[in-house]
């Protein structure tokens, strides 16, 4: 409605959250020197990849109505025996499910083979999910204030193992600033504008009447 180049889709994001996610553990593992076993970096790529799972149709706006967090409901879609993608899991490793749910939970303490600063490149400040969709909204929107040097900041992230999180180097100060304008710019002109908010608003009081009636309709059966 406001912004009408902007027609990408989930799947589109979630493959570009697993593309940035490769490229934050490839700078992790050259700082540190070690490389990430193949069963731990399997669960982190799948947790990128199936990211926003939970997320319903119209995303946050159909979350306000039902009330649901797509977080919680990502962990359960994952690890139900009633979907699909638990099972495409489980053909690759029984333990997986369990494995990916554990670690998207914001209390993941790490294991000895994913220490729990792993956990920052999906979840943070300074994650994968934000690098790709504020550069994707600002593409697909036809606006620039989403753009920040990516390769940048990743290429100058460091890890601090004594406090179990990640870091940027001073080198990395003035791209840092640039990322922290690109989300502000992109919250007041697209994700706020006026007209999208108007929509969004009216959208959510229809799906909050449709689920009255339901419910009127389910009180009156009973």
């Amino acid at each position: 409605m406001t912004f009408p180049g902007a027609t990408h889709t989930r799947l589109a994001h979630s493959i570009g959250v697993l593309n940035m996610t490769r490229l934050f553990l490839e700078q992790i593992e050259r700082q540190s020197g070690k490389l990430l076993r193949e069963e731990s970096r399997l669960v982190v790529l799948c947790a990128a990849l199936l990211h926003d799972v939970g997320h319903g149709p119209f995303s946050h706006a159909f979350e306000k109505i039902t009330e649901e967090h797509h977080e919680e409901r990502t962990r359960e879609i994952i690890t139900s025996s009633d979907t699909q993608i638990r099972h495409v899991l489980e053909e690759v490793d029984r333990e997986l499910p369990e494995k990916v749910r554990e670690f998207q939970k914001e209390d993941f303490k790490g294991t000895p083979d994913l220490p729990a600063y792993y956990r920052k490149i999906y979840s943070s400040q300074l994650d994968a999910d934000r690098f790709d969709y504020l550069l994707r909204d600002s593409y697909s929107t036809g606006v620039d204030y989403g753009t920040f040097d990516y390769r940048w900041l990743i290429s100058h992230l460091y890890i601090d193992e004594k406090k179990g999180r990640l870091f940027l180097s001073k080198k990395a100060l003035l791209a840092a600033e640039a990322y922290v304008f690109a989300r502000h710019h992109m919250y007041q002109i697209v994700y706020f504008h006026k007209t999208t908010r108007a929509a969004e608003v009216m959208f959510r009081l229809l799906l909050k009447r449709y689920k009255e009636i339901v419910r009127y309709e389910q009180d009156k059966a009973d």
